[in-house]
């Protein structure tokens, strides 16, 4: 009945955190992310920075004031604030507000074009060998 009734940019942003997390694994081979989580954002931001221009050099401020506000506090710290508002951008640097709906929809490019990349390259390339690692590591954990 009402589509939007029960989205909320905060949740959305965590879960988009856990993402970020997860394909940075994938494409560097990890078999966990433990210890590593501001460095895979700090790469993150800079290898999508045609999803992210704005963020390319906050990896490591958004791991800290959004990732783990949000993740071990419930909430976004040091001004970092989130919105879903259609009118406003992506990431606003002079308010430090990111829009969860755009935000979520630069992620969905950014899963097409890594799906894209394995799938245009070979099964033996350095992209299929750390996606493997991480998979065998998953298929292993669910044992």
């Amino acid at each position: 009945e009402c589509e939007d009734c029960f989205k909320n940019g905060f949740s959305m942003l965590a879960n988009y955190c856990l993402l970020i997390e997860a394909i940075q694994s994938f494409k560097n081979g990890l078999e966990d992310s433990k210890g590593k989580g501001k460095k895979l954002f700090i790469e993150f931001f800079k290898e999508e920075d045609k999803y992210f221009p704005a963020l390319k050099n906050l990896g490591d401020k958004f791991y800290e004031d959004v990732r783990c506000g949000i993740l071990h506090q419930g909430e976004t710290l040091h001004g970092w604030k989130v919105t879903r508002e259609e009118t406003k951008p992506l990431f606003d640097n002079s308010t430090k507000t990111i829009n969860a709906t755009k935000f979520g929809e630069q992620m969905e490019m950014v899963l097409k074009n890594y799906k894209q990349e394995l799938e245009e390259s070979d099964i033996n390339s350095l992209t299929w060998k750390y996606c493997k690692k991480k998979l065998n590591h998953v298929i292993n954990n669910c044992k």
